[in-house]
């Protein structure tokens, strides 16, 4: 007994202080409180902040507004979709100003706000009747090139992604800036390498969505910028035409397929009609089968037939007649309003090939009525006003007065600068015709006839110009 006493204080006595000393109690990690957002409220409460956030808005009180908004974003995302438009100002009024104060920190935490805004109104109102997910979606990328190219968290792919996505969803009431934009983006893409097929063929469908948005809202009276997007359409078909994707083999090639696939879709067919128009591709087969097709879903309308297809034919051949014979039945074979306008333009051009000049541009003025703001018209009515020689006779006062005819030449020209499509050959087109206005000199020599500071032509151009 007294052997094994002994042996344990030996043992003890072997082992380090430390190892034999009490080990301490191990101590508790602190427990980090649980995140609470300081927006999160009541849902009861939604209504009552929604309501001042409107009166805070109104009266332009961005911060206070937003400290009202942002616990109804927070807590009740669905509440209606006005949340998002008043977001939209709201947060667009803050970024202004935190730029102003060159606030970068602030700029970008905006920024990312609006990018989920965006993603939950796509959430929560994507299915809208008027703006849908194509609207939310093509919007957002607009707005994600606007608020953070030039900056680490830029991606150009995502840009066109998002656009080439939102044209795939229903186009009710698409985004001008949008179509515009992807038609760019898509179009630089192509650019950048002829030779990718798999390039091509996503410009010929991205032009295709982006003719179907703009149709809508060149057709829709209620739309503000409806002039602006008939313009546009000019500027992207002229830069499609001239890209050379694509001939009429090709369009075969991609769409024949599409046209069986979609026999009972009168949209599709629509669609794919019309970009066969465009291309001057009318006497292709996929594009009769197309408008047979139509014909057989929709017989009480009126569809473009065959017609237009004759006159495109006439025209290459030089048959201005006939031609014009055929333009005017395609005329009567549609409803669309863009349709008719280029079907009286493309008469128009035959009678001014025709050298019939006062008839050309009453048929441009024709093409402008269903059709405003067309430079291609105005370019077209003031090639007619040059040639004019509305005083007979071979004095030396009407000769001067004969002069007159490009100040009213020039006027269209001006009218022609507004629109993209045309405005550098409207520009070139003034430079040269201003070089035969009368002179400063010629006008003082005819007094009588230039006073104050308007002129009328007369003859059968029949306009007040300005004397300049």
């Amino acid at each position: 007994m007294k052997f094994k006493t002994l042996l344990a204080i030996a043992l003890c006595a072997a082992i380090p202080a430390m190892a034999c000393a009490k080990k301490p109690k191990k101590q508790k990690e602190p427990v980090e409180p649980a995140f609470i957002d300081p927006y999160q409220i009541p849902k009861d409460e939604c209504e009552d902040y929604f309501s001042l956030e409107h009166e805070s808005l109104r009266n332009k009180d961005y911060q206070t507004a937003y400290e009202q908004w942002m616990p109804v974003f927070t807590t009740c995302p669905d509440i209606q979709r006005q949340l998002y438009t008043d977001g939209a100002r709201i947060l667009e009024a803050l970024y202004k100003e935190a730029k102003a104060q060159n606030n970068e920190q602030e700029m970008i935490r905006i920024a990312n706000l609006i990018m989920k805004m965006y993603d939950k109104r796509m959430q929560y109102f994507g299915d809208d009747e008027r703006y849908p997910i194509s609207y939310i979606l093509s919007t957002k990328a607009v707005d994600y090139k606007t608020y953070f190219e030039g900056t680490e968290a830029y991606s150009r792919d995502t840009v066109y992604v998002w656009l080439h996505e939102a044209m795939k969803h229903d186009q009710a009431s698409p985004f001008l800036a949008a179509l515009e934009m992807l038609f760019n983006m898509s179009f630089e893409n192509y650019q950048a390498d002829k030779t990718n097929q798999e390039k091509a063929d996503l410009f010929v469908e991205d032009y295709n969505n982006v003719l179907v948005g703009l149709a809508i809202l060149v057709d829709d009276t209620t739309y503000a910028n409806r002039e602006l997007a008939g313009q546009k359409k000019d500027w992207f078909d002229q830069q499609f035409a001239q890209s050379g994707v694509a001939d009429c083999s090709k369009l075969d090639e991609l769409y024949a397929g599409a046209v069986k696939e979609h026999a009972n879709d009168y949209s599709v067919l629509r669609r794919l009609a019309a970009l066969y128009r465009q291309m001057d591709c009318e006497e292709s087969p996929v594009y009769a089968e197309a408008i047979k097709q139509m014909k057989i879903l929709r017989p009480a309308e009126q569809v473009a037939s065959g017609s237009a297809g004759q006159a495109k034919l006439c025209l290459k051949k030089k048959d201005y007649q006939g031609a014009i014979t055929n333009f005017k039945k395609a005329l009567t074979e549609t409803n669309s309003a863009s349709d008719k306008a280029d079907y009286l333009y493309l008469i128009a051009q035959c009678y001014y090939a025709s050298k019939s000049y006062q008839t050309a541009a009453d048929f441009a003025k024709q093409s402008l009525g269903v059709k405003p703001g067309q430079g291609r018209c105005y370019m077209l009515i003031g090639n007619c006003y040059a040639t004019a020689k509305p005083y007979s006779g071979n004095s030396a006062r009407e000769k001067i007065l004969n002069k007159t005819v490009f100040w009213a030449a020039c006027d269209m020209f001006e009218k022609a600068k507004a629109d993209p499509s045309t405005a550098a050959k409207a520009a070139s087109a003034i430079a040269t015709y201003s070089k035969y206005f009368p002179t400063k000199e010629e006008r003082f020599d005819l007094p009588k006839d230039f006073k104050g500071t308007t002129f009328f032509v007369g003859g059968w151009v029949n306009v007040t110009t300005r004397i300049r």
